[in-house]
């Protein structure tokens, strides 16, 4: 289970090659909320490792050089469609002035669906199925992300692929690189 954002480093590695002991060396020269930071570092040691960018599959995260830091609370991510941004302020949370919650929380939330959806093959199915095809391991369980009215639930497949499951809505997306577990998923 995760409990904190530093949990995420070893998908970090296995999924991205992220080596955490480069990315603690990276300097940014901006002050921002410490998971926010980490965010921006991991970004950038990838960038720099493959000449593309992070945290841009389902919702953005607003690259570095676009962050206006005037205030104390800023824009930091725009919902994919544009229905919205988020800001923060001492690390928490605020849509449209709205908190929605700590700033970690969020953070982690956001990452495992991006995980998610820069897989190579996603879809919609059914949980009750893939509990009985597959054996996973929960990951972040019974958390919110910008609707409070929603769970997420993050579940780990073989390591790679990754399942979040709405109950709330009855909708279920898995997201994986190996075509073989998407095709007896998907079936």
């Amino acid at each position: 289970m995760i409990n904190e954002f530093k949990d995420l480093y070893s998908i970090f590695e296995r999924k991205y090659n992220v080596d955490f002991e480069k990315v603690n060396k990276i300097n940014l020269n901006i002050k921002l909320p410490k998971v926010l930071l980490e965010l921006y570092k991991i970004r950038d040691y990838y960038k720099q490792q493959t000449h593309e960018i992070l945290f841009q599959e389902q919702d953005k995260l607003i690259l570095l050089e676009n962050l206006n830091l005037e205030n104390e609370r800023f824009d930091f991510l725009i919902e994919n469609q544009g229905c919205f941004v988020l800001q923060t302020e001492n690390s928490n949370v605020y849509k449209n002035n709205e908190y929605i919650g700590p700033l970690e929380s969020f953070i982690i939330t956001y990452v495992l669906q991006e995980f998610l959806f820069d897989c190579n093959f996603t879809c919609s199915c059914s949980f009750e199925m893939v509990k009985q095809k597959v054996k996973m391991k929960p990951l972040w369980i019974n958390q919110k992300y910008v609707n409070p009215y929603n769970k997420f639930d993050f579940y780990l497949i073989k390591n790679n692929s990754f399942l979040l499951n709405l109950a709330d809505i009855e909708e279920t997306m898995f997201g994986t690189n190996d075509e073989e577990l998407f095709n007896e998923i998907k079936n």
